[in-house]
């Protein structure tokens, strides 16, 4: 039986045999490995403990495992038993891909170079993708000098992005996919905002200040003030890094701002479909997932100016990161414009159609299945 060892920073959940895993990565997810000729999957990252948490499913299939449990914190990954047993599982593996930047992707990919270990990597985000989190800017140098150099070295890798490709080239084989499979695209363009009333603005993922939280909320502020005091922010995801009820409250602003929580993936499209414009305000965003599917939903975006955007939207929807005046003043702009709210629709409708399911998911079992034909 075929096994590949897949590594990456993802927080899981266990009880008694049971695995849990979410939206950020299904288990769908992996059936690239399946389709490429492989029968197991194990899953070397960090996990936690099951106690019913939102947004989180049972992973059904018995050929996806997890041979080491890490804990949620990474100082487990750091204990010699804990690295015996990475070294056993990817001794006795027939392939390695890793997902970079990560901690545990770094780890796996150096004992993989150290043991002459054929190895891909699958690159998901640049190196700021630990700027904002706890020693962040220590994490994003040892990533400066690592990460060049195991991506050069790999035997493929697959880029979520052509600016990730140019930046962080490798000797062996490449291929640029995106990590997203859009299963809900909107049939035809949008026209209008539906309900001039009540202009419905979007917003999907963790409720903290690396999303840009704090800039949404100051962009609201800034259209009441301004007399345009017909907006209602929705926001879609948990993981409050603070008490954000609390803050828009203080502010004045709690008719303003709907709470949905966490929402089951199948779900997601649904309740974009119903929004008129959609806002993605992050201070870093490797794989912009929640962006991919509004645009399927032919919503206007309004995103901050990083690289993982700038491939996907026209360099008008895009905003400094933190500058919430104009991210206020695009939302103003696409509600009052009538032709720019029907082109936004349009242009990232037809950019979203790229990102289907049947096209992406056969170049990426293509792309392993010659990987593994080759250095399996």
């Amino acid at each position: 039986m075929k096994r590949v060892v897949y590594a990456h920073d993802f927080v899981f959940l266990h009880k008694s045999n049971n695995s849990y895993t979410a939206v950020g990565m299904p288990e769908e997810y992996f059936t690239r490995f399946f389709d490429a000729g492989f029968q197991e999957v194990s899953i070397v990252s960090r996990g936690s403990f099951y106690q019913g948490q939102k947004g989180y499913e049972l992973i059904r299939s018995s050929t996806i495992n997890f041979p080491v449990k890490l804990n949620s914190s990474y100082i487990s990954l750091f204990s010699p038993s804990c690295l015996g047993r990475i070294y056993k599982i990817l001794k006795d593996s027939d392939f390695v891909v890793v997902n970079l930047p990560s901690i545990v992707g770094t780890i796996v990919v150096l004992m993989c170079f150290i043991m002459g270990k054929p190895y891909a990597v699958e690159l998901a985000a640049d190196l700021n993708a630990f700027s904002t989190k706890k020693f962040g800017k220590l994490v994003s140098l040892f990533h400066s000098i690592t990460l060049p150099f195991f991506i050069k070295r790999a035997k493929g890798v697959a880029y979520v992005g052509e600016h990730l490709q140019r930046r962080y080239p490798t000797q062996g084989s490449s291929l640029v996919a995106s990590n997203v499979n859009l299963k809900f695209l909107r049939p035809c363009a949008r026209v209008k905002i539906v309900d001039p009333e009540r202009v419905r603005v979007g917003f999907a993922g963790a409720l903290n200040r690396r999303k840009g939280i704090q800039t949404i909320i100051k962009a609201c502020e800034t259209l009441v003030n301004n007399g345009v005091d017909n907006v209602e922010f929705h926001l879609l995801g948990g993981h409050e890094d603070r008490d954000w009820s609390k803050i828009i409250y203080k502010a004045g602003l709690s008719n303003y701002f709907v709470f949905h929580g966490v929402v089951p993936h199948e779900k997601v499209a649904v309740m974009m479909d119903q929004f008129d414009i959609y806002i993605q305000p992050s201070y870093n965003e490797g794989i912009p997932r929640a962006t991919i599917e509004a645009m399927g939903c032919a919503l206007p975006v309004v995103a901050t100016d990083l690289p993982g955007f700038r491939v996907l939207l026209d360099n008008d929807m895009l905003v400094p990161v933190g500058d919430f005046l104009l991210l206020a003043k695009k939302i103003e702009h696409l509600i009052e414009s009538c032709s720019s709210y029907r082109k936004y629709s349009s242009d990232n409708l037809n950019r979203a159609t790229s990102f289907s399911y049947d096209k992406l998911s056969i170049t990426r079992a293509e792309f392993f299945r010659q990987l593994f034909k080759e250095h399996a």
